[in-house]
């Protein structure tokens, strides 16, 4: 009888772990949290067609976490800010805070045509991209609202997605910083200030250079 009781008592025991190990998060939190991506989302819809728009959404938040579930359009932004996307080792993007980003030049292959040395110097551009609502899911959009340069990422445990494939990214904070202000001038002898620069207090928009970033291994296929 006891070692009955104590095998019950075990097995209880397995249940209780086995829920919390596999327990998410819950949906009263998933509600509250997924709100501002709710509204981006499913913003004016009522009735059927709302819940519809909302289901996907809490659902994948209750399977995992709302920044991972739910991400709002900011949420994303702030996780991409400051960071390269590598889609080959030859084709990347990089994502300042600032607005401005990097992107490689597309590939054009012509039937017939030699096939050259991939292109790896990047089009800079000050920007601004912007995470949008694109469908059911998130998208970067690298050119103000042209369909043709919009990009699918969905964030992950395991990293981003980028056009259902997941792709290396890695830090790119030395790349988007602007480079230190030139050092002042020494006073002129005699006490004389020196001469002023023309244009010297003109607001120059920041381009990310080159990005000097170690290419990471890429994951499988």
């Amino acid at each position: 009888m006891r070692y009955a009781t104590t095998m019950l008592t075990l097995a209880g025991a397995l249940l209780t772990l086995s829920a919390s190990a596999g327990a998410t998060t819950s949906g009263r939190i998933c509600r509250a949290a997924c709100a501002p991506r709710i509204m981006q989302q499913c913003g004016g819809l009522t009735g059927r067609a709302l819940r519809q728009c909302r289901r996907p959404l809490l659902r994948a938040c209750r399977a995992a976490t709302p920044d991972i579930g739910c991400p709002s359009t900011g949420d994303l932004a702030h996780a991409l800010s400051d960071r390269v996307l590598f889609f080959s080792p030859q084709s990347f993007v990089v994502l300042c805070a600032d607005g401005s980003f990097a992107e490689t030049r597309p590939q054009v292959v012509r039937p017939g045509a030699p096939t050259l040395p991939p292109e790896t110097t990047p089009i800079v551009s000050p920007g601004p991209w912007v995470v949008i609502v694109d469908g059911d899911g998130l998208a970067v959009d690298l050119s103000i609202g042209a369909r043709a340069n919009r990009v699918p990422v969905t964030p992950t445990v395991a990293g981003f997605v980028v056009n259902g494939t997941l792709v290396a990214d890695a830090d790119a904070t030395a790349a988007c910083s602007p480079e230190p202000p030139p050092a002042s001038s020494p006073p002129a002898p005699g006490g004389s200030k020196p001469p002023v620069q023309t244009g010297a207090s003109t607001p120059v928009v920041h381009v990310p250079p080159l990005p000097q970033v170690p290419l990471p291994e890429l994951p499988p296929r």
